[in-house]
């Protein structure tokens, strides 16, 4: 098991997350679209067999672990965590609605996982390890629970030259004099691991003697403007709490802003903006 010296997140950044998670809750089958290409990728990147016993770390509702249930087969089993207690609810009644019978459904810290030494074959850990005050605390306790055989998979964000649609969250709260939540490329923030060679330094520094660094566009599309402005207000984090505490005139300000921001990437009444994502293998 994680020994007590391996910090985790502390009880503030819990509460964060737990308000957080509403948006994606209400917002899991837009989240399972969003994801849609990057989670396969995880998924055949993986190659989860039969039998084996694979760590999803930040799972949210369940979506890319769900995919991995199904090839691991009924004596396979899936550790679907994630630090939200509501998350780990949603995903256990969605896990129950799309039939997977071999998942364990638990509340966990990335930072300091519950688990035994070299107990898991695979770990997966899609757009998380960036929102962690310390990845490498994470990196060393997925490498401790990962057997010598195992495998990593890992993605982060890029930086926000390649995802327009993250840093328009942020401009349109500063152009309305509010201030988005730290630094986005400090620790925990969404780009603090936007970097490749950051990103498999990071790995790497956790003991894995084979990191593979590769992006993957996965561009989106949103129906309308609605559904798009669901980013900022239901699915950002922190962002979508700040929001959501704002006077109601406040709130039609960014939207303004964000619908101008946003305009480059409109097609008829549908938003297309580019994505792109940085992916991680490992192997220890």
């Amino acid at each position: 098991m994680s020994e007590d010296r391996t910090p985790g997140l502390t009880a503030e950044a819990r509460e964060l997350w737990e308000t957080a998670s509403a948006g994606w809750v209400r917002n899991a089958d837009l989240i399972d679209r969003m994801s849609a290409p990057v989670r396969k990728w995880i998924v055949d990147q993986l190659d989860p067999q039969p039998g084996q016993t694979v760590l999803e770390l930040a799972a949210g509702t369940g979506d890319t672990g769900f995919d991995i249930a199904r090839r691991l087969g009924r004596d396979g089993r899936l550790i679907s965590t994630d630090i939200s207690r509501s998350m780990v609810e949603a995903a256990t009644r969605r896990g129950e609605a799309a039939g997977i019978t071999n998942a364990e459904f638990r509340e966990m810290d990335a930072q300091r996982i519950d688990l035994d030494d070299a107990s898991v074959d695979g770990v997966v850990h899609r757009y998380g390890p960036m929102l962690l005050p310390d990845p490498g605390a994470s990196f060393s306790e997925i490498r401790r629970v990962l057997k010598d055989s195992g495998r990593y998979v890992g993605v982060v964000w890029a930086g926000p030259d390649r995802n327009p649609w993250i840093l328009m969250t942020g401009m349109s709260l500063m152009q309305n004099g509010i201030q988005p939540p730290g630094d986005p490329f400090g620790p925990g923030g969404m780009f603090s691991l936007s970097d490749p060679e950051v990103f498999r330094q990071s790995v790497a520094d956790a003991g894995f003697s084979e990191v593979k660094v590769e992006t993957m566009e996965n561009p989106f599309e949103f129906s309308d403007f609605d559904e798009l402005w669901k980013i900022p207000t239901e699915i950002a984090g922190p962002i979508a709490v700040i929001i959501a505490g704002l006077e109601p005139d406040q709130i039609a300000a960014v939207q303004k802003s964000f619908r101008g921001l946003a305009e480059p990437f409109r097609d008829g009444d549908a938003y297309r903006p580019p994505a792109l994502s940085v992916c991680v293998v490992a192997r220890p």
